[in-house]
């Protein structure tokens, strides 16, 4: 109690002392409203990200790897369409149908990155690219396949 006595006093003593230079106190205060009003930081979006990423057609188990970059979003997309379209099959929501493999900035690793998944796609019988894309790598072999002789 006392501590709010002291509070109270110190209070007055300072918002007089401020009254002799026409300045006011203001308080604050956890205002809910101006938490609500706030803007919030928004993350982004990851289907805007660079990257290397998966489509899968939910009818078929097979997959497209490419990479992904917003001017380049469309023509990808448009070729996993082409798919679905000539072979009549479903096209689930980005959620069932998108996945991202990894993120990457592009740049020399990026191409790599892209090969790699594309290559292991295909190991596994599940690529849709074009076989043109896919070339004999014993690097990416050798990861893939780490126990064989």
């Amino acid at each position: 109690m006392i501590a709010g006595v002291v509070s109270y006093m110190l209070l007055c003593f300072i918002t007089n002392l401020l009254r002799k230079f026409n300045l006011k106190i203001t308080f604050q205060t956890n205002s809910i409203i101006q938490s609500l009003l706030k803007h919030k930081q928004h993350l982004p979006d990851i289907y805007t990200v660079s990257g290397v990423y998966r489509l899968k057609c939910p009818d078929y188990n097979k997959t497209y790897v490419n990479t992904k970059f917003l001017s380049r979003q469309d023509s990808h997309i448009s070729n996993f369409a082409k798919h679905l379209n000539v072979q009549a099959h479903s096209f689930g929501s980005i959620h069932n149908t998108m996945q991202i493999l990894q993120r990457q900035n592009k740049g020399s690793y990026f191409n790599t990155i892209e090969s790699f998944y594309i290559y292991a796609e295909y190991l596994s019988n599940h690529h849709l690219n074009d076989e043109h894309t896919i070339f004999l790598n014993i690097v990416f072999e050798a990861l893939l396949k780490p126990n064989q002789p």
